[in-house]
């Protein structure tokens, strides 16, 4: 009895319980939600083909899961659903300082999560292939930062015994097989945190040893295909679809301004505007908090404190106020990017000066929200869907301030999390009626050796990423998905239940 008082005793039953309600709620969700697009195509034997052949791209983590999870609606239903609830859940655990800080962080990256905007949204949790390989490697990178975390406390040691590092190997391997950049850029942070191991603990740790070779393991066999040999050899692979956005005749001055215009015009607009402004701002106003909860002098407190209200305000007015918006070119909207980003790492910096671990992990988490971006300034097929990633380390980032600010309270936190749980609720129960009355059409059909059937168009179509067969070569699989005859004609009538 003892031993069982003591056991309970140590269980955070609070998190238990934001874990069961927000488990059930995601897989409720998930199982709403449809396949589409190329959904159709993994789920027939061509599937196995482009996994095993790696014919299309490596990403053998993603396309396995993807293979899978559109073979059982069950096993989808039931990982998505779960990823879902852990992705918040693995930032809170990272960021907390204390265990008493897991619960409120974690309402928080939950409310964060759910205000993602409606374009990554579609690319990623309303698309099956695109949370296979997107929103789960998200995931696997939390999990890695979690397993890093000693790295960043002061009286942490590094994990022993071979089986932790043969572990860790293994994990490292399978996290680099989902998304090219995120490979690289990994590959590049266990290079950091290899380096931060044997500064901090004097010694090579062979836990950081198994995840740098992990991480190295896996980047050889993403970029092994084929794929990415033609790609480096012609500019362009995959019947055209994927090219190169360089001309590799130029000189390699003329690339690396190409590359450089392309990453602070396209994509650090889109991690820290364009996509995330509202993140920014919520980012602004805590970093402002910090600021003032630090024990500084007055003088450069009112300096620092400034430079990002100032910044945060500039960056909020031009994404959020059509005037400004209509004026600016890229250029200029780079430059505001640029400052705002400036004006936080100047802060982090100003903060922890003193706290070297805090510095190395706020400053690290702050950087990698532009830097996962980089590898992708080389290729041309970059959707919204690739945002994620640096949307998963802005909230990381939020989540670790509000560590900072010893943020204990969840019950605020809690009603306010209720809001967009009712909404995406309401969203996708239409979209599951939706989804259930053109599979009772479609079963007719098979029943009936239908020649012609007509589907009703989902509701909020906007959070789903291209649901309805519209070509015919999304129609031909489409058919053999659901075990339709060939010749059966699809239509596609007006919104559903």
């Amino acid at each position: 009895m003892k031993n069982a008082r003591i056991f309970t005793e140590k269980i955070n039953w609070q998190l238990v319980l934001l874990a069961v309600a927000t488990g059930a709620f995601y897989i409720y969700l998930a199982a709403q939600i449809p396949y589409t697009h190329d959904d159709w195509d993994w789920g027939l034997s061509n599937g196995w083909e482009q996994l095993l052949t790696a014919n299309i791209n490596s990403r053998y983590s993603g396309n396995f899961l993807e293979v899978l999870m559109t073979r059982s609606g069950v096993f989808k239903t039931l990982f998505m659903g779960l990823s879902f609830c852990a992705l918040p859940l693995i930032l809170a655990v990272f960021a907390a300082k204390e265990k008493t800080q897991i619960v409120p962080i974690a309402i928080a990256a939950n409310i964060l999560l759910l205000m993602m905007p409606q374009v990554i949204w579609q690319q990623t949790y309303g698309w099956v292939a695109g949370f296979a390989n997107f929103v789960t490697s998200a995931l696997w990178v939390g999990i890695f930062f979690c397993l890093s975390k000693g790295l960043f406390e002061k009286d942490a040691q590094a994990p022993q015994g071979a089986l932790k590092a043969a572990a860790v190997m293994i994990f490292c391997v399978s996290m680099q097989l989902f998304a090219e950049n995120i490979t690289v850029f990994m590959l590049g942070v266990s290079v950091v945190f290899w380096i931060g191991a044997v500064v901090k603990w004097r010694k090579v740790s062979a836990y950081y040893t198994a995840m740098l070779l992990g991480c190295a393991i896996g980047a050889g066999i993403m970029f092994s295909s084929s794929m990415y040999d033609t790609l480096l050899s012609t500019g362009q692979a995959v019947e055209g679809y994927r090219e190169l956005t360089f001309d590799r005749n130029t000189g390699l001055s003329v690339i690396v301004r190409g590359f450089l215009v392309r990453f602070f015009t396209g994509f650090f607009p889109g991690v820290y505007g364009y996509y995330d402004g509202v993140y920014c701002v919520i980012i602004g106003v805590l970093t402002v908090l910090l600021i003032i909860k630090s024990e500084k002098m007055l003088i450069p407190k009112l300096f620092s404190g400034a430079f990002v209200g100032f910044s945060t305000a500039v960056l909020a007015a031009v994404y959020y106020l059509p005037t400004f918006d209509a004026q600016m070119s890229l250029s200029a909207t780079a430059a505001v990017n640029v400052l705002f980003f400036a004006s936080i790492f100047a802060a982090i910096i100003f903060a922890f000066w003193q706290d070297k671990l805090k510095l190395f992990k706020m400053s690290g988490i702050w950087l990698a929200a532009p830097l996962v971006m980089v590898p992708l300034v080389v290729i041309n097929t970059v959707g919204e869907r690739s945002f994620l990633m640096p949307l998963v380390f802005l909230v990381m980032f939020i989540c670790a301030i509000l560590a900072e600010l010893n943020i204990r309270k969840s019950m605020v936190l809690s009603v306010i999390l209720l809001v967009p749980l009712f909404y995406w609720g309401y969203i996708y129960t239409d979209i599951g009626a939706t989804g259930r009355e053109r599979m009772q059409i479609i079963a007719e059909a098979i029943d009936t050796n239908a020649v012609e059937i007509t589907l009703p168009k989902f509701p909020h179509e906007e959070y789903l990423w291209e649901p309805d067969p519209k070509s015919e070569y999304r129609k031909k699989y489409f058919r053999l998905f659901y075990g339709l005859n060939e010749d059966v004609e699809i239509n596609l009538g007006e919104g559903g239940m």
